[in-house]
């Protein structure tokens, strides 16, 4: 007897799994209004202030984790022909960005939030609007800092107010949606990009480093530099100005790339899918893999370019995405052609890779930390699409945490980033700060066929 129900919810189509004892006969089902996970791995009893709503059963399953498998092939274009009626019923869903399988992530959606007009404070506190948290970085660059912060400390607050007061008029107030009102105020306000000089600075430190880098891992055995690798590409994450956690290790002096290494938790991770990635290393060679690069500096110099590097040498043609307007402190597509163009010019590696084709820079066409697939630059999918790339490299909380999370690829995927946010630590993964999510994720395949999603892009 199935204790999980897949089901399709009619006022916004957004698919979840629910317990049976969720269900109030076959077309309606109960909705807690808080601690929804906690509720559905315990399967409790609806509460007298939970909600009703109408739903279509789509599928059912006997435990929570097939429950949630079938929930994410569904709502990521998975074909279904299960019913528990056993009447056969082909789906086909979009791609989502947004990670909505969690209800942290859609934090004004109606369905989870029936006040719909109170943003959680654990994620408002920590948006720097009455109290300018930039303004040192913004005075060392804009010596009309005090005015524009007023500006875009009024317009954030408006644009946000409006969000707390009606968070659907522009479709989900998902996080993504927040952080893109934001990066808007920002560049409305006169801060074309606010970290330049911060950026500026870290690259001309981290690109002197990249050789010793490349030298030290050289030195490990085959073992020891793959996971070193993938290491480094956690260590760079933590470098990330967005993150309050993060800025205060950034700001001491002494606080290097050897120090985020350090910083880094010893595994078991809070999702660990590394053992299987290091299997599928030994039994697959890739051809051509896409990395959408995260932050400047640190990040990009001895993080993403030795993994690419390593890649390269194991015989793969590599892409590296950059966004193509500045977001936060992440790498735009015009510094990272500046940037290696001065490095092949002292680095022969770097050189080598650049002149033969097999390292490509490419313009993602975004312009937030987060990354919707169905929205890239048309130049960037058609190179994705030539080179049949059969490995997507998502790095970050933007590209990998709050998009991208429960999305499901035509080709091998890694998402894996380092949790700067409580609030999303605890509520999205029931971990804490720092923790790291290292998700590997073959090729998806339905009845042993590749199945296809239904995206504008890859």
């Amino acid at each position: 007897m199935p204790i999980f129900y897949i089901v399709e919810f009619q006022l916004d189509s957004s698919i979840e799994y629910i317990p049976d004892v969720w269900l109030e006969g076959r077309t309606q089902c109960w909705w807690p209004r808080r601690k929804m996970s906690l509720m559905r791995n315990k399967r409790s009893s609806p509460a007298s202030d939970w909600d009703l709503y109408n739903i279509t059963i789509i599928s059912s399953a006997d435990n929570e984790a097939n429950a949630r498998k079938l929930a994410m092939r569904y709502a990521n274009n998975q074909s279904l022909e299960s019913a528990p009626e056993g009447a056969a019923r082909k789906w086909q869903k979009k791609y989502n960005p947004s990670s909505s399988s969690d209800e942290s992530e859609e934090v004004c959606h109606p369905k989870r939030n029936s006040q719909c007009g109170i943003l959680p404070k654990a994620l408002t506190k920590n948006i720097p609007i009455k109290k300018f948290e930039w303004s040192d970085l913004a005075l060392e660059q804009y010596p009309d800092s005090e005015s524009r912060a007023s500006k875009f400390r009024e317009l954030a607050t408006t644009a946000l107010e409006q969000a707390e007061m009606n968070p659907i008029s522009q479709g989900s107030c998902t996080v993504r949606h927040l952080l893109s009102i934001i990066s808007a105020c920002l560049r409305d306000a006169g801060y074309q990009d606010i970290y330049y000089d911060k950026k500026k600075k870290e690259n001309a430190i981290a690109s002197k480093l990249l050789q010793y880098r490349l030298d030290s891992l050289a030195k490990l055995s085959n073992e020891e530099k793959e996971f070193n690798l993938m290491k480094g590409l956690l260590a760079g994450n933590v470098f990330d100005w967005g993150s309050i956690h993060s800025a205060k290790l950034i700001r001491e002096e002494s606080f290097g790339f050897e120090a985020a290494l350090k910083q880094i938790q010893p595994r078991p991770w809070l999702v660990d899918d590394y053992d299987l990635w290091h299997d599928t290393l030994k039994s697959k060679t890739y051809k051509s893999v896409l990395i959408f690069v995260d932050n400047s500096g640190f990040d990009f110099f001895l993080g993403v370019l030795p993994f690419a590097i390593d890649f390269i040498k194991r015989g793969a043609q590599v892409i590296l995405a950059a966004n193509h307007l500045p977001a936060v402190n992440d790498i735009t597509f015009q510094e990272m052609c500046h940037e290696m163009k001065k490095l092949s010019l002292t680095n022969s590696i770097i050189a080598e890779v650049l002149s033969t084709n097999r390292l490509l820079l490419a313009d993602s066409g975004s312009m937030s930390p987060c990354v919707d697939l169905c929205n890239l630059n048309s130049s960037l999918c058609s190179l994705v699409k030539n080179l049949k790339v059969d490995l997507i490299v998502l790095e970050g909380m933007g590209r990998a945490i709050y998009t991208n999370l429960n999305a499901m690829f035509t080709c091998d995927v890694l998402k894996l980033a380092v949790l700067k946010s409580v609030w999303v630590a605890e509520s999205m993964f029931n971990g804490k700060i720092f923790d790291v999510v290292f998700k590997f994720e073959p090729q998806q395949t339905c009845n042993g066929e590749t199945h296809n999603h239904n995206s504008n892009s890859l």
